[in-house]
C-alpha cells in the first residue's frame, strides 16, 4: 500500500514540473519583456528538456534517476542568469528563481517518492 501511495506522489510532483517546464517554454514571450536572447533561448531549450523528462517519470514513476537529473536541471534554471549574464532584468531573474524553485521541490519529492517504493512491488 505505500508503495503505491509513494508512485501517485512521483506522479504527482513531475506533473507540477512538467507545468513547470511548459511555463518556462512559453514564459519569455508571455512576459514580452527585455530578455535578452540568451536567457529567451535558455529558457526555452529547458523547459522542453524538463517538460520531456518529467513527462517520462510521471509514465514511469519508479525511474529514479530523472529526478535526480530534474534537481540539476532546476540549478542550472537557479543560477542561469548569472552565467549567462541577464541577472539584471528583473523580470527574467524572478521568474527564473520562482520556476527553478518549483522544479526542484518537485523533482526532490519524485525523488523521496521513488526511494520510498519497494522494488518487488507491481
Amino acid at each position: 500500500m505505500a508503495g503505491s501511495s509513494s508512485i501517485w506522489i512521483a506522479r504527482l510532483s513531475a506533473a507540477f514540473a512538467v507545468v513547470a517546464g511548459v511555463w518556462l517554454i512559453f514564459s519569455p514571450w508571455i512576459w514580452l519583456s527585455h530578455y535578452a536572447d540568451a536567457a529567451k533561448w535558455n529558457d526555452f531549450g529547458i523547459g522542453i528538456l524538463v517538460l520531456f523528462l518529467m513527462s517520462l517519470k510521471a509514465l514511469f514513476p519508479r525511474i529514479g534517476w530523472i529526478s535526480w537529473v530534474g534537481i540539476f536541471i532546476g540549478l542550472w534554471v537557479l543560477f542561469s542568469p548569472w552565467a549567462l549574464e541577464y541577472a539584471v532584468d528583473a523580470g527574467a531573474l524572478r521568474n527564473n528563481v520562482l520556476t527553478a524553485t518549483v522544479i526542484i521541490m518537485a523533482s526532490s519529492i519524485a525523488a523521496i517518492a521513488t526511494l520510498a517504493v519497494p522494488r518487488n512491488s507491481a
